[in-house]
This record gives C-alpha cells, structure tokens and sequence, in this order.
C-alpha cells in the first residue's frame, strides 16, 4: 500500500453517523497503528496569509474538453451515491437531470433537466428551471415505454409522497405529474402518521418502472419495524393514457429488525437490463448484500458478499475489541449488469476502530484509508473475512483503486480534507460502473493530492477530480492505466514553497476547480461512454447557496478510457509527457510589477535551454497575449506590454515541452 503522507493540524477527523454516537479524537498513537505518518504540514507557515480571490468560479473551466449543460446555486446532489441522473436513449439522444436552484433561493429547488437531440443540447444553462410545479429535491429520471421518459423526485409537502412526472416523448412536451404515497408510518406516539418517500432512485425496462426510495427517517416513525425504511416499487406505464399502475412495495433483502434498524437516505443504487434487476444498499452498519431478480422485479434473491463484523459488534458489544480495526464497505457503491446478467458491483471503504462499547457507541473513522473495491457475480465473496483491508485483498488477487500518486513518487500526499466529510465518501469514492461485451467501465471521484488545492478560507484543502478506467476481460483485470477526466488545463500551483509568503500578490495560489458527483450512463451509444459531473470552485457542499456549480457533460470514445490523455503535465505511467509534477523544468515565476498597468516582467528559471509558449488567459479561458520565447537555462527575463489589456484579473502561464508555470497577474 502506497504511503499517506497528512500535512495538516486535522489530518484525521471523526464523525458521527447516528445521533447517540459520540466521536473519539484521534491521537497520533492510534494513527500510527496503521502506519500513516502524521506531521504538521511543512509547507503551511504560521506567518503565511492567503489572499481570497475566488471571483465567479467559473475560471478557466472553458478549456475543459466538453460541454457545461446546466447550472445549480444547490450544490448538494446526494447524501451518500450517485443515482441514475443520465440517460443515452437507443437514437442516441440524451437527457440529463439533476438538482438545481436559482440563487439563494432554496424554494425553487427542484429537478434542473437538459436534452441532447443528436446534434445540440437543447438549453442553453444559465435558462434551464426546475420541470416540477413545486418544490422537489434529488430528482433521477429514466426512459420509459416507446419514446417517454420519467423523473421521481422527492420533497414534496402537500400532498405527501414522492412527485412522478413522466411524458410520452422524450425531450418535448409537458410533463404529467402524479404522486407516489408510501405506506403509512406511524411515529412512537401513534399520533401522527405519514406517507412520504425520499431520495428516490430508477431503473426501467420498457414500460415497467423499478424505484426505490424510503420511508420517514425521523426516529419513532417505523415501518415494519424498521426506521427509514428502503422500499422497492413496480409499477406499469400505460404509454395510451400516459399513467403509471404501482404495485404494493416490497421492503429491500425482506429486512426485518433483527437483521438491521434502519437503512441510511440515499446510501443505496438500483439498475436493470432486461429482465434482470439489481440494488445494492451498502453501509458500515450492515452485511453487503445485493438484491437480484431475474424476472423483471417480480421475486428477487440474496447474494451476501461481504459479512460485516460490526453487525455482530453491534449487537452484542462484548465481541467487541476496541485494540481491533476493522476496513469495512463506507456505503458508497453503484452497482451494473453485462451482457449476460451477472452484477458487477464497486464499493469504498472506510477504517474504523472501536473505542468503546456501551450507552454511548464510540469509534473512530479514518477516511484517509478509504479506496474502492470491486466485485462480480462469478468472483469468490469477502463473506467469512473480517476485513476489508487494502493490502489483504491485494494480496488474495482482489482489485483495489486507491489515490493517483500524481507526482509519481510511491506517497499520496494530502493538506486537510476533513470538507469531505460533507461528501459522506472515502478518498477514492463516488464509483459509476456499465458494462458493455466483455468491457466494465468505471469512473470515480478521488481527492488530489498536493499541490492540486484550493485557498479556500485562508486555509488549504485538497480539491477532488474524476477519475476513469476500464477492464477489457469482464472484470478480471484493470490494468488499461487511469485517465483524469475533469483535469483543468487552468489549474495553477506553486513549485517553489521553501520560498512561498504573502509578500508579493502573484504568489498566492489559484485554485483548481472542484469535479464532484461523477454520473455515468448505463449503455454505450455508438462506442461512446457518456457522463457528467458537478464543477465547482469551493470544497465541501456548501449550503449558503451564493456560488454557482456548473453540470458538465463529457462524450468520450470507450476504448480510449484508461488510455485516454487529457493533461501533458502530470505522470503516473499512464499520461504521454513523461516529466511529473516533481520533475518540471519551469520554477520560480515572479511577475513584477504586480497589479501593473503599461507592462510587467516575467521571470522565471528553466533547468534546460527550450523552447517556449507565454500565453496571458483572462478570467474566461480566452487567449489575450501568445507569443513563442527562447529560454535560457538559467534565470530568464521576458518583457510583455499590457498597455492595451482591460483593467481585471489574468493568469500568465510560461510552458515548454517539460514544464510549465502560471501564475496571476492584475491589470489596472
């Protein structure tokens, strides 16, 4: 296993998953037990203040190579998984959904929606509104009958239950809303009772609808015995009418209270292909288990992968070792069929040490051992292991992704991510997977490691990128090599921090923007994989709902995943440009003056005689100065008239076939 290198006053954090819970700090004796050095962050100086500028957010995210299809001032799109949000009809049209909201306006929340009819994205982004007539929230959509498509979302006050809407052709006409109701659930007192459903998820096949969703998450309000129950719908599309027919529910395993307490909003996923369906509803409280049918959703059977020992622990805290350490699912996952009907299923982990057992259940959480893992109907279960250990399923063969060692140098080395907490996910999360013949496909959400960090609150944090890869052998083996998906050729770090300080301006670092909420379509279209994510400028899931986040759709050939290069700066063995990160032969930028008005000078030093490209970008990615430059090895001096630039903010970046530097420059 790689080492971790935490370069942060809070390199570990512990949360709380249940209310009664009570988090235990973690002193660095207990990390060291699982051999990750933690220091005090070297590069972080008492001394250095970090000016804010973080302006629109949406800098530099021009260069991506796609298209931004949407926008959302509610920048939370789950609570745990990714559900399914994209949908790559048979013709090869495509509709997208996701949550939106105008600014600062949390009432307007609903289900943002874009359509690509074979040549153009219907609406232009900043003019998309939520399609509902209220206010909804967590909206998935999926095709339905010949033509239609279907959107569940939740949030709905009156009446209760979850909102459909659903029409008979995709991308046009209005849609037909309707309301699923749950059972009645009674809270402790009997006195009062509701229908509603949450955090829906959806798959179809033809005109019969799969959705899951959950009962009321308040404690005292059970069903079956059960608190935020995850119940399984069928219903029936009647594409003449243009209405749904639902079938009673089915609770997800048949759980009952001897087997689980509760289920946890949105740390499950659901997908079908023909006649076969799956769900998965992953949690550190509970056995992996995945609930299969292969008679569309009539009967459906328990495969158990992974025996949880925290189960037992739980319920019996005798068997509890609090010296014990135990690597379990985080609830994280997204499961997939292939052409023959077995489910491929990815999961992360988490590390987790028990201190105590009693009134007060206690523990720890190390998200920094999290990774994802990966397993398929054929492969031998985890069931009889009491651990998930990265190193020990290595070992037995089993396939574990952990954090791109983007510098090449065997340490992922991180500033602070405790903001991850607000994600729920491990540092490598957020799986997608679809199969296609004898190809899996999987992208991810992984934390990037130093020096890719935002300056967020005069603080460092390590930002999050999405990552993708590819198995040609069903699953066997991923050694295709990984491709960074949302890598921003505007991202901007400093080389030189032996020297960094807030002296001049120009030094301060600009951040990269954050690529959260990684979503995959199920089915390939003309041997394209077909994705989206969430792009913005701050860590975390805010909630203050001031900062725009931009939906951002990537087409990509299938067989260039893991192949495919979309940065010539950094290395893993897997991008063309063999120099990394550590190896850049451009360093020690300095633009003065700095803010300047008729002219500014760049300096910078180059380890080699080379060939050169200075280029000044404006806030919007667009190219305002280029010109080609000899350097010197050495210090060299470069000379750039902005006479006639606008007043306003640049980025200067100097870059040779081995290296490159940028840094900000002002124009007044």
């Amino acid at each position: 296993m790689k080492k971790i290198l935490l370069m942060s006053l809070m390199a570990v954090f512990a949360i709380s998953l249940f209310a009664q819970n009570r988090s235990v700090a973690v002193s660095p004796e207990q990390a060291k037990k699982f051999t990750v050095t933690k220091t005090i962050n070297p590069y972080v100086k008492d001394d250095v203040s970090v000016p804010m500028n973080l302006g629109n957010s949406s800098k530099g995210y021009i260069t991506n190579p796609g298209s931004y299809i949407g926008s959302t001032y509610y920048e939370s799109q789950s609570n745990a998984c990714q559900h399914n949000k994209l949908v790559v009809h048979n013709d090869g049209t495509i509709s997208a959904a996701w949550t939106t909201a105008a600014r600062g306006n949390s009432a307007s929340r609903g289900t943002g929606y874009n359509y690509f009819n074979g040549t153009q994205w219907q609406n232009n982004y900043s003019d998309i509104q939520r399609i509902e007539s209220m206010r909804t929230g967590w909206g998935v959509i999926a095709p339905v009958g010949t033509d239609g498509e279907i959107v569940a979302a939740h949030y709905v006050s009156v009446p209760e239950g979850m909102l459909i809407s659903v029409r008979p052709h995709k991308g046009t006409g209005e849609w037909t809303e309707s309301f699923l109701y749950g059972p009645e659930v009674w809270d402790s007192t009997h006195t009062q009772s509701t229908r509603g459903l949450s955090w829906p998820d959806i798959a179809t096949n033809g005109n019969t609808i799969h959705l899951i969703a959950c009962t009321e998450q308040t404690k005292g309000y059970l069903y079956n015995g059960i608190r935020c129950a995850l119940l399984y719908f069928r219903g029936t599309y009647d594409e003449n009418t243009n209405t749904i027919t639902w079938e009673d529910p089915k609770m997800v395993y048949d759980a009952t209270p001897s087997m689980l307490s509760n289920f946890s909003g949105d740390r499950y996923t659901i997908t079908a292909k023909g006649n076969t369906v799956a769900i998965v509803a992953p949690s550190p409280w509970t056995d992996l288990m995945i609930w299969k049918s292969t008679d569309n959703g009539q009967t459906f059977n328990t495969i158990t992968v992974f025996d949880n020992p925290v189960v037992d622990e739980m319920q019996n805290p005798t068997l509890v070792d609090t010296n014990n350490v135990n690597t379990i699912p985080n609830g994280l996952a997204n499961v997939a069929i292939d052409d023959n009907g077995n489910v491929h299923l990815a999961f992360d982990l988490l590390t987790m040490h028990w201190a105590n057992m009693g009134e007060a259940d206690s523990y720890n959480y190390y998200p920094y051992m999290g990774c994802l893992t990966y397993w398929r109907e054929g492969m031998p279960t985890y069931s009889g292991r009491t651990d998930l250990y990265p190193d020990t399923l290595k070992a037995h063969g089993v396939q574990v992704f952990e954090n791109i060692d983007l510098d090449g140098n065997d340490t992922a080395s991180f500033i602070k991510f405790d903001y991850w907490s607000d994600m729920e996910g491990a540092l490598v999360s957020y799986p997608q997977l679809t199969c296609s013949g004898n190809n899996v496909y999987l992208i991810y959400n992984s934390i990037l490691e130093h020096p890719f960090m935002s300056t967020m609150s005069q603080n460092y944090y390590d930002v999050i990128g999405v990552f993708g890869t590819r198995s040609t052998d069903g699953g066997q083996t991923w050694d295709n090599g990984t491709s960074w998906l949302s890598y921003n050729k505007q991202c901007y770090y400093i080389n030189d921090w032996d020297n960094f300080s807030n002296e001049t301006y120009e030094e301060c670092l600009e951040i990269d923007g954050q690529s959260t909420f990684p979503t995959l379509a199920k089915n390939l279209y003309n041997g394209k994989l077909n994705m989206y994510w969430q792009e913005d400028a701050f860590p975390g899931v805010t909630t203050d709902m001031a900062n725009v986040s931009y939906i951002f759709f990537l087409s990509l050939d299938a067989d260039s995943l893991g192949i495919y290069n979309n940065t010539n700066e950094v290395h893993q063995n897997m991008w063309i440009d063999p120099m990394g990160i550590a190896d850049n032969t451009l360093e020690g930028m300095k633009l003065y003056p700095n803010p300047a008005t008729d002219n500014v000078k760049v300096a910078i030093v180059s380890s080699e005689s080379a060939k050169a490209s200075l280029t000044i970008f404006n806030i919007m990615g667009q190219i305002v100065y280029s010109e080609n430059v000899a350097l010197n090895e050495g210090e060299n001096l470069l000379n750039v008239n902005t006479s006639n630039m606008n007043a306003g903010i640049y980025m200067v970046n100097v870059k040779t076939s081995k290296g490159t530097s940028t840094q900000k420059l002002i124009v007044r």
